[in-house]
C-alpha cells in the first residue's frame, strides 16, 4: 500500500508539473516534474513571451525544497487575464456606485478605477471616496484586485501584491487599503506604522466561494453573491472603521496565523486545491492507484466514504488533500 509521503509526492510531482506547465518551469526538485518541464521547453513552450511578462520565484507548492519561478504568461493567457480583470473592475465600481446611491447610511460617495498607479507595476487601483455632503469628499480606500488563477491571485497576503498595495497607499497618502483575490480581501491600516505589514490587517471578508480561473467571476451566481451579499457586507464594516464606531474587525493573533496559512495552502492555485483535481483525476484514470488511495483512506485513515456517491467522494478526497498538504506543511515548520 502507498504510504502518504509517497501518494503526496506523486501528487506534488503532478501539480508542480501543471503549475510549470501554465507559468513556465525554470527547474524542480522531483525528476519527473523537471524533465517534462525541460521537455515542455525544448518543445517551445515558453517560446512566447508577453511585453508584459511576470517573473519571480515561489515556494514549491508542497514540498518548499525547490523553487517554482513564474517566467513570463503567453500573450494569449496574459490577455485573456488582464481582460477579465479590467472588465471585473469596471463592474464593482459599478455595483459600489449604485450601492452609495441606494444606501445613504454608507459613509461613501463614489468608487473609481486608477489603472496606472505608483506601484512597481501596473494594475487595477480600485478607489473609494468618502462622502461630504452633496460632493466626493476625501479617498477613503484603495487597493488591489488580482483575479484567482492568476500569478498574483492565490492570495491577498501574497507579499509582492501587498507590498505593492502598501506603497501605492502611501505615495497617495491613504490611510486604508486593501488585497482582494474575489474569494478573500484583506483590510490594512496604514496609520499603524509601528507594526510589520501584516499586523496592519484590520479585518478580513470571504465571499465563500471556491473560485479557481479568472472568468469564474463572469458566473451569474458569483456576480450576485459579489454585488448583492459580499459588497454590502464589507462597506457596511469598513464604514463603521471609516466613521470611528469601530477601531478593527482584527483577529486574535493565532487565528490571524491560521487565515494566512490557509489562504496560500488552500486558496486559488494553492497546493490543497491542485492535490485534491490530481488525486480525483489520477484516481478515475488509474484503477491502480484508485485501489491505493481507498485503502489508505480506510485503513490508514478510518475515513468512512461512498465511493459511488460523487458528494461523499468529493468530501473525502478534500480531506485527503488537506493531510497531505498540512502534514507536509507542519514538518516543514516544525
Amino acid at each position: 500500500m502507498a504510504s502518504l509521503d509517497a501518494l503526496g509526492r506523486q501528487a506534488a510531482e503532478a501539480h508542480c508539473w501543471r503549475l510549470g506547465a501554465y507559468l513556465g518551469l525554470r527547474r524542480c526538485h522531483y525528476p519527473t516534474c523537471r524533465n517534462r518541464a525541460l521537455k515542455w521547453r525544448r518543445e517551445g513552450g515558453s517560446s512566447a513571451i508577453s511585453s508584459g511578462s511576470i517573473s519571480g520565484s515561489g515556494a514549491c507548492l508542497v514540498s518548499h525544497r525547490h523553487k517554482v519561478v513564474p517566467l513570463a504568461f503567453t500573450n494569449m493567457a496574459f490577455q485573456d487575464a488582464r481582460q477579465h480583470e479590467v472588465a471585473f473592475c469596471a463592474e464593482v465600481k459599478s455595483w459600489s456606485d449604485s450601492l452609495f446611491q441606494r444606501d445613504l447610511n454608507l459613509p461613501f460617495d463614489s468608487a473609481a478605477i486608477e489603472q496606472y498607479g505608483q506601484g512597481t507595476r501596473k494594475r487595477q487601483d480600485l478607489r473609494v471616496y468618502a462622502r461630504a455632503g452633496a460632493t466626493r469628499g476625501r479617498l477613503a480606500l484603495c487597493g488591489e484586485v488580482k483575479l484567482p488563477g492568476t500569478a498574483f491571485g492565490g492570495s491577498p497576503f501574497n507579499p509582492a501584491l501587498l507590498q505593492d498595495a502598501y506603497e501605492k497607499a502611501t505615495n497617495i497618502a491613504c490611510q486604508f487599503f486593501f488585497t482582494w483575490n474575489v474569494e478573500h480581501l484583506a483590510l490594512f491600516d496604514r496609520s499603524l506604522w509601528d507594526r510589520p505589514l501584516h499586523e496592519q490587517c484590520i479585518g478580513q471578508w470571504h465571499l465563500g466561494e471556491a473560485l479557481n480561473h479568472p472568468s469564474d467571476v463572469t458566473r451569474p451566481s458569483i456576480i450576485e453573491k459579489i454585488r448583492d451579499d459580499f459588497l454590502p457586507r464589507f462597506y457596511r464594516d469598513f464604514g463603521e472603521i471609516l466613521t470611528g464606531d469601530r477601531r478593527s474587525f482584527a483577529k486574535p493573533p493565532d487565528e490571524f496565523y491560521i487565515s494566512v496559512l490557509e489562504s496560500h495552502l488552500a486558496g486559488p492555485m494553492g497546493p490543497v486545491r491542485i492535490t485534491r483535481e490530481y488525486l480525483d483525476s489520477k484516481a478515475a484514470k488509474d484503477s491502480f492507484f484508485d485501489v491505493q488511495l481507498r485503502t489508505w483512506m480506510l485503513k490508514a485513515q478510518q475515513w468512512n466514504f461512498d465511493r459511488g456517491d460523487p458528494g461523499s467522494w468529493q468530501e473525502t478526497i478534500d480531506r485527503a488533500a488537506r493531510s497531505m498538504v498540512y502534514v507536509l506543511n507542519n514538518r516543514i515548520l516544525f
